[in-house]
């Protein structure tokens, strides 16, 4: 039986590594169990616990008195990538031009809850009732900042974002409002209902938010380079490129070191969709998949790029098809078992889910309703899989 170690030295290294090789015993599905439990602390969404040190406060009374004061939006017009960012600073990204920030007016009060539970009321409320809500959520999040409303538009769908800065990883997060979607492939879509908001992550977590948080000296999944990829050491990737050969329990252990979480893949394909309901988060266009996603045959690419170079969907994520596919909490549903809000913890415990295709995979394979089973320990073989990080906001409900 394969023994699976997860080592953590933050002192030196401050990487994950999966040792040892798979072999299947009959009481192997109760050692990986036992193992998830081993790996990260108790979190009551998909078995672990959030770091307490990055644990959202829930302060409802703060939430009611923030919501009825509106704060001007004062953000930049345009906040751009920079060339040339130190190793530990995540550069900062727009919308490639489909984005436009918004000067939001003071708000005589608002509805907290009534407007970020259901992302109908949040298109219709006014900017000044957005934006209070945005910073009654951000009073209550330790690790995270309201920058500035922005509006995103991708086919026939438009929506004004609340975007958030992560404190630890520097990351920009999208506030995604509850609601219910009609989630998966044409021929056996489902109703899904989301009870909480959640923020997620704009782009596919880099190279430069995971040495932000490891260190400088820390070895990334996979290696520093792209050699695995068959293109030499010299073609180096920066810190805008994405991890890759990512496996679960790094993911999930780098995620509870800053309090984030994994996305279920309701939660994943709800926010790529961003209210589309064609193969993609811009409809059905094949010609526009070029414009939205490093995937074939649109790309003669056989690495990943650079996060943010292509045009977002309606909430303001970046390379949701193509690049690097993205894990997710969840264990494969069985055939006709429908999508839910909270991750699938039934079936093989050796597969997650990965969302989103990668660069080499043909376009219907990056599609938002497209899935792939990945093994959760295994580091060969996972070439182009990362993880987008998110963070679902229980307290509201």
């Amino acid at each position: 039986m394969r023994h699976v170690q997860l080592a953590l030295d933050a002192s030196e290294r401050g990487a994950c590594k999966a040792l040892g090789q798979p072999r299947s015993t009959e009481r192997y599905d109760e050692r990986v169990d036992a193992e998830e439990h081993e790996l990260v602390r108790k979190h009551p969404r998909y078995g672990y616990r959030t770091d307490v040190r990055y644990a959202p406060t829930m302060r409802w009374g703060a939430i009611l008195i923030a919501g009825l004061v509106g704060v001007a939006c004062d953000a930049p017009q345009h906040a751009s990538i920079t060339k040339e960012p130190a190793l530990n600073q995540e550069p900062t990204v727009d919308a490639g031009g489909s984005g436009s920030t918004v000067q939001a007016e003071p708000s005589e009060g608002c509805d907290v809850q009534l407007i970020v539970l259901d992302l109908d009321h949040w298109d219709s409320a006014s900017r000044a009732e957005r934006h209070g809500a945005a910073t009654s959520i951000g009073g209550e999040l330790s690790a995270f900042d309201f920058l500035r409303l922005e509006r995103f538009e991708s086919g026939r769908v438009m929506h004004e974002v609340a975007v958030f800065r992560h404190d630890v990883t520097g990351l920009e997060f999208s506030l995604v409002p509850g609601g219910r979607a009609l989630l998966g492939a044409p021929d056996c879509a489902d109703w899904v209902s989301f009870r909480h908001p959640f923020l997620i992550s704009r782009t596919e977590m880099t190279r430069g938010a995971w040495s932000r948080v490891m260190g400088e000296s820390a070895a990334f999944p996979g290696g520093p380079d792209f050699s695995h990829d068959g293109l030499g050491s010299g073609d180096r990737p920066t810190v805008r490129h994405p991890v890759e050969r990512v496996s679960w329990p790094v993911a999930v252990e780098f995620c509870n070191r800053v309090g984030l979480e994994l996305p279920s893949e309701a939660q994943w394909e709800y926010a790529c969709r961003a209210g589309s309901r064609g193969e993609w988060c811009f409809g059905n266009d094949r010609s526009k998949l070029s414009t939205y996603a490093w995937a074939e045959p649109h790309t003669n690419r056989h690495r990943s790029a650079e996060v943010a170079q292509l045009r977002p969907n309606a909430f303001g994520l970046f390379d949701v098809h193509g690049n690097v596919q993205e894990i997710c909490a969840d264990r494969p549903r069985a055939a006709g078992t429908p999508l839910s809000e909270e991750p699938n913890r039934e079936g093989a415990p050796l597969l997650r889910v990965a969302r989103g295709g990668h660069v080499n995979y043909a376009s219907v394979s990056c599609s938002a309703a497209a899935s792939v089973a990945k093994d959760r320990h295994r580091i060969s073989g996972q070439t182009h899989t990362g993880f987008r990080p998110a963070l679902t906001l229980r307290f509201l409900r």
